[in-house]
């Protein structure tokens, strides 16, 4: 059996263990790598639980539980597939991360509070969750991710493509401004 989620040591060096064990049987799985930033343990808890038991792919990075903890992570490592952000932290809202952060992945607001829904979707929300977080509004959060992140992936590839048939039609001896494009999931653009 392998356990996708297991303890983690958030920032300030403290184990955090989550309090059950739940098996995958894909042993092969592709993880999707999600940063919890929350600063109550039973909401923390009951997040992953719910993440497992709509995808048991998740794989928990890390924990933080203030602003502060949450920039140094942010800082020392690379960007998780999708944030979970409490809004209200032990030491501000977290809002604040943003000040020092850029951070360009997905994000899920989970919060107690309706209030700050409008500023939340000034940063890369793709939901709002109220707690406590309603297992159908979780699964539909991640669904979003999924659609978005598959049409992205989709039409990335079939404007490369579009490209690359298209600069074979034209003349080789000719300059062009283009894109260029890599089986590496990057595109480069050139100017000449």
């Amino acid at each position: 059996m392998r356990i996708c989620v297991q303890a983690v040591r958030n920032h300030s060096g403290r184990w955090l263990y989550l309090d059950h064990q739940i098996g995958i049987q894909k042993l092969n799985c592709v993880q999707m790598k999600v940063l919890i930033i929350e600063d109550e343990k039973p909401a923390i808890e009951n997040l992953v639980e719910g993440l497992l038991v709509i995808d048991e792919n998740f794989q928990v990075t890390g924990i933080c539980d203030s602003v502060q903890e949450s920039i140094q992570w942010l800082s020392q490592h690379p960007q998780p597939d999708m944030i979970f952000m409490d809004i209200q932290l032990s030491d501000g809202l977290s809002f604040n991360i943003f000040k020092s952060c850029v951070i360009t992945c997905p994000i899920v607001f989970t919060t107690a509070y309706d209030k700050y829904l409008t500023q939340a979707f000034d940063y890369n929300s793709i939901d709002y969750l109220l707690k406590p977080i309603n297992q159908d509004k979780l699964r539909n959060a991640i669904r979003k991710y999924k659609n978005l992140q598959s049409y992205f992936v989709n039409n990335h590839s079939a404007l490369l493509d579009y490209l690359n048939n298209h600069d074979k039609k034209k003349d080789s001896g000719k300059k062009r401004n283009g894109i260029s494009g890599s089986t590496g999931g990057r595109c480069s653009l050139f100017f000449h």
